[in-house]
């Protein structure tokens, strides 16, 4: 009888180390996918941010400054014949008003991000 009494002791002692472990493994895979849903979350905000900057910038500075013109064979010119045009480039207080409007909106969405991730951090705090 007692040595049954001593298996049942160490069978309940070892049940109760394996609930120990197994809720001890929820939680670590719980804050785990906490990390791993906050690093998603900021990844997709900072690639969004960059994106829209690398919008920004194009949509100020990405104008070819040649441009491709075929002409019909109606022309006098033999067959169709590629001719590039350059085009006149801006001056140079367009360019600077350019780069100042670019720059300007590039920090009102640094920071408007920068307001978003600190609310993040917030959250997750409370």
């Amino acid at each position: 009888m007692e040595i049954n009494n001593v298996f049942a002791e160490k069978r309940l002692l070892l049940e109760s180390r394996s609930e120990q472990f197994k809720a001890a493994a929820k939680g670590e895979v719980k804050e785990f996918k906490g990390n791993v849903s906050k690093i998603g979350n900021t990844a997709l905000i900072v690639g969004t941010g960059v994106l829209a900057t690398y919008f920004i910038y194009k949509m100020f500075f990405g104008n070819s400054k040649t441009k491709t013109i075929v002409r019909p064979k109606e022309y006098n010119c033999p067959e169709n014949t590629v001719v590039v045009q350059r085009v006149e480039e801006e001056s140079t207080i367009v360019k600077r008003i350019k780069e100042q409007i670019a720059l300007f909106l590039i920090s009102i969405a640094k920071q408007k991000l920068q307001e978003y991730i600190d609310g993040l951090g917030k959250k997750t705090n409370d």
